[in-house]
């Protein structure tokens, strides 16, 4: 396994874990985890990360406990996504991590920065 591929699977690790660590304290009354994920892709990369993402997107949202998973390109910066996820629960949540890594894709080639993770109660819809 190259670097590339070590340091893909560690970063897709850490926001698994992150979510373990911190998901019990963040669940709303009805145990929905919200989040959302911000990356910042190289520019020579974007557009075949948006190529990749759309094969991609359709498998989550089949995964067992996806509730939404949804990818959105900045107007501002077309380098920068963010996808808004929701989880049945804490199980899906892990699952989903799994299947990521399962996928063997080389996410690390495609970040330009740190994925910036982050946890909602889901206060009304």
């Amino acid at each position: 396994m190259n670097k590339r591929k070590i340091i893909g699977f560690i970063i897709v690790c850490v926001l698994v874990l992150s979510g373990l660590l911190i998901a019990d304290r963040v669940k709303a009354k009805d145990s929905i985890i919200s989040l959302t994920a911000r990356l910042t892709i190289k520019a020579d990369k974007a557009d075949e990360f948006v190529k990749v993402m759309k094969e991609i997107v359709p498998r989550v949202r089949a995964e067992k406990g996806n509730i939404t998973y949804t990818m959105l390109r900045s107007k501002k910066d077309p380098r920068v996504f963010l996808f808004f996820e929701e989880y049945a629960d804490q199980e899906a949540v892990q699952a989903h991590g799994k299947h990521l890594g399962d996928l063997g894709l080389n996410f690390a080639e495609y970040f330009d920065g740190p994925v910036v993770a982050e946890y909602f109660e889901k206060i009304a819809e």
